[in-house]
């Protein structure tokens, strides 16, 4: 039986002829055994190289579409986070904004109140003097009773759970009373 002979004369088969491999009626000599065996481990090395090509562009494929989902995921959430960051700045500028005119509108109120006190305590102390000394009296009252509240110390209370620190070596002893 004869072989068709463009079929193996092709190099991208990857197929040696028969008759080239054994040849008409003597057994293969060791050099032609390896050298089809070279042939073969050079065949299976392409094809191992060609398949963990295709592999990695398919890997690189899968990472370049998961990338591209974690990006989408990361706009949305991004574009969530500043709407509602947006929305509590404004709410926190309306109150700020509503603070301030209460702030200003009550300050008027307690010096028009001040100046109506004022005018009024006219009726019952007529020497202008006499009514600033008594502002002044009611004032450094005011700022001493203020000062003498932020000067005066707390108590601080520190509990000490002893079981929790004994590992702790404690370069002075912790005293209670702090």
């Amino acid at each position: 039986m004869q072989a068709n002979p463009d079929r193996y004369e092709n190099d991208k088969s990857g197929v040696t002829a028969r008759r080239d491999v054994a040849g008409a009626s003597r057994p293969p000599q060791l050099g032609e055994v390896v050298r089809d065996a070279m042939d073969q481990a050079h065949v299976i090395a392409r094809d191992t190289v060609t398949l963990g090509r295709l592999e990695a562009e398919h890997v690189i494929a899968l990472a370049r579409d998961e990338a591209r989902t974690a990006i989408a995921h990361a706009k949305v959430e991004a574009s969530l986070m500043a709407t509602k960051a947006r929305a509590e700045a404004e709410e926190v500028a309306v109150r700020v904004a509503i603070g301030a005119v209460a702030t200003v509108v009550g300050t008027v109120g307690v010096v028009f109140l001040g100046i109506a006190i004022f005018l009024g305590l006219g009726a019952v102390i007529p020497s202008l003097a006499a009514r600033f000394a008594l502002f002044a009296a009611v004032f450094l009252a005011t700022a001493t009773l203020a000062a003498l509240r932020v000067r005066k110390p707390r108590r601080v209370t520190v509990r000490h759970d002893d079981e929790r620190l004994r590992h702790l070596v404690p370069m002075h002893r912790i005293d209670d009373d702090v």
